[in-house]
């Protein structure tokens, strides 16, 4: 039995290596404080924590739209 990694597959896992090494990048060159003023209290985060959290919110919104595009048009497919 052979295995072969797809293309995909190993495309997927280069993304997951880049974006290890640009988190890990904004975590540890970017140490600059910015105060953040909520309405009962202030945070204190380090900008590169607060690009690197944008950054996963934005891919992860991303790709939950992307599978409720997809299931609905697979829904009007079968029908």
């Amino acid at each position: 039995l052979e295995n072969k990694m797809g293309l995909s597959t190993i495309l997927f896992l280069i993304s997951i290596i880049v974006l290890a090494i640009y988190s890990y990048g904004l975590l540890i060159l970017n140490e600059k404080i910015v105060s953040i003023d909520l309405l009962f209290f202030n945070l204190d985060i380090e900008i590169g924590q607060i690009i690197l959290c944008s950054v996963i919110i934005g891919i992860l919104t991303t790709i939950f739209l992307e599978i409720l595009f997809f299931s609905a048009k697979r829904r009007k497919k079968g029908e």
